[in-house]
C-alpha cells in the first residue's frame, strides 16, 4: 500500500505541473468581454406595502369596562336608518348594596363617521323590580310592535326571581331607552323558555311574537307558540301553537330564516345521552291563516368523536342562495381532547345542506360565540371564531374564516378572557364589531373594534425609489388570505406630495393597477405617497406609504470571450466575474439568473452585498454543445433581481465544437487534480490509523487479537481509546486496556463500574426488582472493595442487608407470617429513612412506598381488608405519578368491596411514619401557599385542609378535582370518577352521580 500511495503522488504531482503551466500560457492570451450598463425591467417584485392580514386588537377603538357588580349576558345590534344611526346594548344584571340583581341594559350609541367612529354615547336603563332580575336575550325590530310610532325597539327577556319569564319591550329615541310594555310568560303556557323572536309575519305593521321553549304539561315536548296583539286589550294573546319531540334535547339557541313564503325557526342544541349536536327547522307559513310544521332535522356526529355547540349565528354568502348558518363549539375528541370548532350549513326550501367543520387547534380550547362580519365589504362575510377559556386562565383568541371552503387566516390574541357574546353593527360608512368578554379582575368588559378592511399590497419596481431613474407601482387588490381579487366597485385616489408631484384618481380598482412617478432628479431623503380607498364615494379605508430615495447600484460583468469551444462533449462551465457597487444605505439580497435563449436552460444564484461597498463575485455559465453542428450562436440573458429594482444584460456568443482551448478548462483540471491528490491522500493517513485503533478496540472488547499492521500508529490509538473509554465511561472495555498498559487508570474504571451497577441496581428496585437490584449492588460492592472507600461500602452494606431480607421474606414466607415480617422490615426502614445514602451523587433507597404495596397486598390476602387499605393510602402518598394509577386500582376494589376510608388509621407503632407523612409538604387548596402541617388552618389564608372526599388525603393547589354537584363535596378526579363507576353515589351525600356531568366544576360566584 505504501508503494502504491507514494507512486500515486509522484505521478499526480507532474500532471498539476504540466496542466498549470499551460493554464498560465493560455490565460495570458485571451481577452474578456466587459458589461457595464445593464437595462432596468419592471416587473414589480419588490413588496413594499402588504394590508391583508387583519386583526380586531389593531382595530379597536374604545372598550367599556363594568365593576365587580354587573353581571353581562348578550350584546344586541340595534340597526336601523329610521331615526338615528345605531346602538349596541348590553343585557344584563347589577348588584345593588343588599346584595339583590336588578335587571340592567346599557346602550352604546355611535356617531355614522369614518374619522370619528372613536366616540359614542351611553346610557343605562336599570330595573326597579323589588325583586332578582335579569336581562338574557334581546331582539331588535325597526319599528314600534304596535304601530303607534316608527321608534326602533329593543325586545329583551327578563328572569324574575330565576323562575319567571318576562319580555320587556323599550322604545329606542336617540340615546334613551323608555319601557312601553311587558308580557308575562306564564308557567301554565311553557315551563321552560329557550328563545323567542318578534316578525311581522303578515306585513300590517303589527308584529307577531314567538317564543319557544318546553311544554308545560308535557316534558317530553318542545313547544313553539304564536301570539298576536290585541290593540283593544292592548296585550299579546296566544294564537296557535306546536309541539314536537324535545325527548333527549337540550335546546342551545334559536336563529329566524326569513324565505319568500315562509319563516323558520332554526334550533340548534345537543342531545343529552350522546352529546352529539343537532339542527332542527319548524316552518311557518306567512300569510293570515298559519301553521307550524317539522320540516328538517340534521344531527352532526363524526364517529367516535362528537361536535359541541354552543352558540349560532347566521351569515351571508355570496355562493348560497338563502343565509348560510355558522354552528361555534368545540370539537371533542379521544373523549377528553377539545379543539374550538365551527361548522357551516346552509338552509334552503326547508333543507338543511352539507356541513362542513373546521377546527382551530389551539389553546383555550372551547368555543361559546363567535362574529359574522363582512371584513372586506365585498357582499360576503367572513366569520370570526373565537376561542373560550373554561377555567378563565387563558385569554380569548380570534381566528377569521374567510371564503366557503374556512380558509383560517392568522388567530391572535383577545385582550378579553371568556369572550361569550359578539355582535356587528353595520351603519352607513363603518362597520362596528364588540365583543363581551372578561378583564384581568374578571369584571365584565366590552370592546369596541373598527371592523372594515380592504385587503391589497403595494409592490414596485424597487423597494426604493431611484434618483435619475423611472420609478412604478403596481397595487393589488386581494382577499383576505392574500389571492388576487378584482374590486371594479372601489376607487382609489394617489398623491405624493413632494417632487415629483402626483395626484391621481383611479375610476376603478381591478385586481392590479400601476401607478407611473416620473424620473427623480433631487436627492431627498423619501417619498410620502397617500393612498385613499372609497366604495360608492365614501372612504372605507386610507393608508400611507413611505419610500427611501438613493442612488442605483453600479453593476459590472466581465465574461469570457467569444468564441466558446464545446469539442463534441455535452456540454462545457465558464466563469463570470460580478461586480456590484452597492450605493444604498442598506444591504441588498440580489438574485441573478442567468439564461440561454438557444437551450432554454436557466440557473440563479443568491448573494447578499453590504451597503456603500463594491463586491465581485464568481458564477458559472453553462454552454451545451449539439452534435454534429458545429457552429451556432447563443443568446445569454443575466438578470439581477435586487431591491434596488431589477437589471439585465444581454450578450451574443459563438459556440463551436471546432478545437480551442480555454484557461477555464485547464484551470478546472487543475484544481480538480490538487483537490482529488489530497484527498486520497488524507483518506490513505485515516485508514491507516482507523484500521489500527478498530483493531485494538475489537481486541479490548475481547473479540480480536493485538497484532497490528501498522505499529507506528499504535500510542496514539491507544491514547485515543483511552479517552474515549474514559468519555463514554465504558468501564468492561477500559478495565482491560488499563490492566494491560495504564494501570494508574484501573480505579477510575472500577469507579464507573461501582456507578454503573449502582444506578442500574436502584432502577430495578424501583421497578420492584429486588433480585436483579441485589446482584447488582453486590457487584458494585467488590469494585469498592477495589477502590477500598470503606464508608460508601458501609452505607451499601445498610441497603443490602435488609434488601437480602425482604427478597427472603417474599421467596419463603406467605400469609400473617409474611405480613408480619415485612410489616418489621418496613419499621427498620423507616428508621433509616432520614439517612443519608448517596453514593458517587446517586441517591441510594429502597422505596417505602414499594414495601407499603407489598404489606398493603399481604394483609389483603390474610383477609385484614381496613390494615390493607391503611398501607396502600400510605402507598399512594409516597408513590411517583406514574405508579399511583396501579394503586389506586386496588384501592378502589376494596371500597367496592365495602371498606371505608380512614384518616390514616395505622397501628400504634407507626407514629414515626405518621409524624413524617404530617411534615410532608403540600400547598393549601385555596390560595396555593406551601405548607407542612396539615392539621391545623393554612398560616397565609386561613383556610382548612380540604381533603379529598375518597381517599381521604389533602387535595393541593392546582390538582385535578371534581365537584359532587349536590353537596359540593370534592375529591380527586381519578378517585371520584373510580367510585362513581363502582357505587353510582356520592361517598358524602349518597345521591346518584352521572359521570358526564362531573366534569366541569362550575365557576363559583
Amino acid at each position: 500500500m505504501k508503494r502504491q500511495f507514494y507512486g500515486f503522488i509522484f505521478i499526480s504531482s507532474a500532471i498539476i505541473v504540466s496542466v498549470l503551466a499551460s493554464a498560465v500560457v493560455v490565460k495570458m492570451t485571451r481577452n474578456d468581454i466587459v458589461l457595464s450598463e445593464p437595462v432596468k425591467i419592471n416587473n414589480f417584485n419588490c413588496l413594499l406595502a402588504n394590508f391583508t392580514n387583519f386583526n380586531l386588537n389593531d382595530a379597536e377603538f374604545s372598550s367599556h369596562d363594568f365593576n365587580n357588580s354587573y353581571i353581562m349576558n348578550e350584546l344586541v345590534t340595534i340597526n336601523t336608518t329610521t331615526v338615528y344611526t345605531g346602538s349596541i346594548a348590553s343585557l344584563g344584571a347589577i348588584r345593588n348594596g343588599t346584595g339583590h340583581n336588578h335587571g340592567v341594559i346599557q346602550l352604546f350609541t355611535f356617531i355614522d363617521d369614518y374619522y370619528s367612529a372613536t366616540s359614542y354615547d351611553s346610557v343605562v336603563y336599570k330595573d326597579v323590580q323589588s325583586k332578582e332580575t335579569n336581562y338574557i336575550n334581546g331582539k331588535v325590530i325597526e319599528t314600534s310592535f304596535n304601530n303607534t310610532n316608527t321608534n326602533p325597539m329593543l325586545i329583551a327577556i327578563k328572569e324574575f326571581d330565576s323562575i319567571y319569564r318576562f319580555i320587556d319591550f323599550f322604545t329606542v329615541t336617540g340615546t334613551s331607552l323608555t319601557l312601553v310594555y311587558s308580557y308575562n310568560i306564564s308557567s301554565s303556557v311553557l315551563n321552560e323558555t329557550y328563545a323567542f323572536d318578534i316578525i311581522d309575519i303578515d306585513q300590517d305593521n303589527i308584529y307577531e311574537l314567538y317564543v319557544i321553549g318546553k311544554n308545560s304539561t308535557d316534558l317530553s315536548q318542545n313547544t313553539v307558540i304564536e301570539l298576536t296583539y290585541n290593540s283593544i286589550a292592548n296585550d299579546y294573546e296566544i294564537s296557535t301553537s306546536f309541539n314536537w319531540d324535545g325527548t333527549d334535547h337540550i335546546v342551545i339557541d334559536v336563529e329566524t330564516i326569513t324565505e319568500t313564503d315562509d319563516v323558520n325557526f332554526i334550533i340548534t342544541g345537543v342531545y343529552v345521552s350522546t352529546v352529539e349536536s343537532y339542527l332542527e327547522a319548524i316552518t311557518i307559513n306567512k300569510g293570515v291563516a298559519r301553521n307550524f310544521v317539522f320540516t328538517d332535522s340534521l344531527t352532526i356526529n363524526y364517529g367516535v368523536d362528537d361536535f359541541r355547540v354552543y352558540g349560532m349565528k347566521l351569515y351571508k354568502s355570496k355562493s348560497l342562495a338563502n343565509d348560510g348558518i355558522v354552528l361555534f363549539g368545540s370539537y371533542i375528541y379521544a373523549i377528553s381532547g377539545t379543539e374550538p370548532s365551527c361548522i357551516t350549513t346552509s338552509f334552503n326550501s326547508g333543507n338543511f345542506g352539507i356541513t362542513q367543520l373546521t377546527i382551530m387547534n389551539q389553546t383555550p380550547s372551547w368555543s361559546l360565540d363567535g362574529q359574522v362580519v363582512d371584513l372586506d365589504l365585498d357582499g360576503q362575510d367572513e366569520i370570526i371564531a373565537i376561542s373560550y377559556d373554561l377555567f378563565n386562565v387563558d385569554v380569548s383568541k380570534y381566528t377569521i374564516l374567510v371564503g366557503d371552503d374556512m380558509d383560517q387566516t392568522d388567530t391572535y390574541s383577545s385582550d378579553l378572557k371568556q369572550i361569550s357574546s359578539s355582535t356587528t353593527l353595520k351603519l352607513t360608512t363603518i362597520q362596528i364589531s364588540s365583543s363581551l368578554g372578561k378583564n384581568n379582575l374578571n369584571n365584565p368588559l366590552i370592546e369596541f373594534y373598527l371592523a372594515q378592511h380592504l385587503a391589497f399590497n403595494v409592490r414596485g419596481n424597487a423597494e426604493v425609489l431611484l434618483e435619475n431613474s423611472e420609478n412604478e407601482l403596481y397595487i393589488q387588490t386581494t382577499d383576505l388570505v392574500g389571492n388576487n381579487v378584482s374590486r371594479s366597485d372601489l376607487t382609489i385616489q394617489a398623491k405624493v406630495d413632494s417632487s415629483p408631484d402626483i395626484n391621481d384618481t383611479i375610476a376603478e380598482l381591478p385586481g392590479n393597477v400601476t401607478l407611473n412617478i416620473d424620473e427623480i432628479t433631487t436627492t431627498i431623503e423619501d417619498e410620502q405617497i397617500e393612498f385613499t380607498v372609497l366604495q360608492n364615494s365614501r372612504i372605507i379605508s386610507k393608508f400611507e406609504l413611505v419610500i427611501d430615495v438613493e442612488f442605483k447600484p453600479e453593476i459590472e460583468l466581465v465574461l469570457p470571450p467569444s468564441p466558446i469551444t464545446i469539442r463534441r462533449v455535452d456540454s462545457i462551465s465558464h466563469t463570470i466575474e460580478l461586480t456590484f457597487n452597492n450605493r444604498l444605505s442598506r444591504d441588498l439580497q440580489v438574485q441573478v439568473n442567468i439564461y440561454s435563449t438557444y437551450i432554454d436552460q436557466g440557473v440563479s444564484y443568491f448573494y447578499n452585498f453590504s451597503s456603500d461597498s463594491t463586491t465581485t463575485e464568481e458564477l458559472s455559465i453553462v454552454f451545451i454543445g449539439f452534435t454534429p453542428k458545429s457552429r451556432y450562436t447563443e443568446e445569454v440573458t443575466i438578470t439581477l433581481v435586487t431591491g434596488a429594482g431589477t437589471y439585465q444584460f444581454s450578450t451574443l456568443y459563438k459556440v463551436t465544437n471546432k478545437f480551442h482551448l480555454t484557461s477555464n478548462d485547464l484551470f478546472v483540471t487543475l484544481w480538480v487534480a490538487i483537490a482529488l491528490v489530497l484527498v486520497l491522500y488524507i483518506v490513505f493517513g485515516l485508514q491507516m490509523y482507523k484500521r489500527t485503533e478498530q483493531k485494538l478496540d475489537r481486541y479490548f472488547a475481547g473479540e480480536g487479537t493485538a497484532d497490528l499492521e501498522f505499529k507506528a500508529l499504535r500510542k496514539r490509538a491507544l491514547s485515543s481509546l483511552l479517552e474515549k473509554y474514559i468519555s463514554q465511561g465504558n468501564w468492561k472495555s477500559g478495565l482491560k486496556l488499563a490492566s494491560e498498559h495504564v494501570p494508574r487508570y484501573t480505579q477510575q474504571f472500577h469507579k464507573f463500574k461501582a456507578r454503573d451497577q449502582l444506578k442500574m441496581g436502584q432502577k430495578s428496585i424501583n421497578e420492584a426488582k429486588f433480585e436483579d437490584g441485589l446482584i447488582l449492588w453486590q457487584e458494585a460492592k467488590e469494585s469498592l472493595e477495589i477502590i477500598a472507600v470503606h464508608e460508601l461500602i458501609d452505607i451499601l452494606d445498610w441497603l443490602i442487608k435488609p434488601l437480602e431480607r425482604i427478597i427472603d421474606i417474599k421467596g419463603t414466607m406467605k400469609g400473617s407470617e409474611k405480613a408480619n415480617a415485612l410489616q418489621k422490615e418496613f419499621h427498620n426502614l423507616s428508621g433509616m429513612k432520614e439517612q443519608q445514602k448517596v453514593i458517587y451523587n446517586i441517591q441510594l433507597d429502597i422505596p417505602l412506598y414499594i414495601i407499603a404495596e407489598e404489606l398493603g397486598l399481604a394483609f389483603r390476602d390474610t383477609k385484614e381488608p381496613q390494615s390493607s387499605l391503611n398501607y396502600l393510602q400510605l402507598a399512594y402518598q409516597e408513590a411517583p405519578d406514574e405508579i399511583k394509577n396501579r394503586i389506586v386500582n386496588e384501592i378502589t376494589s376494596l371500597i367496592s368491596l365495602g371498606v371505608t376510608p380512614s384518616e390514616m388509621s395505622l397501628p400504634v407503632d407507626q407514629e414515626a411514619i405518621m409524624e413524617r407523612i404530617s411534615k410532608r409538604t403540600t400547598k393549601c387548596f385555596s390560595c396555593g401557599e406551601e405548607r407542612t402541617n396539615i392539621q391545623e388552618a393554612c398560616p397565609n389564608c386561613g383556610v382548612d385542609t380540604v381533603l379529598c372526599s375518597v381517599c381521604k388525603l389533602p387535595i393541593s393547589f392546582g390538582s385535578e378535582y371534581l365537584e359532587c354537584y349536590h353537596c359540593e363535596n370534592i375529591a380527586h378526579k381519578e378517585h371520584l370518577l373510580e367510585w362513581v363507576k363502582v357505587k353510582g353515589t356520592c361517598p358524602i351525600c349518597q345521591q346518584k352521580l352521572i359521570p358526564d356531568k362531573l366534569s366541569v366544576v362550575e365557576e363559583k360566584d
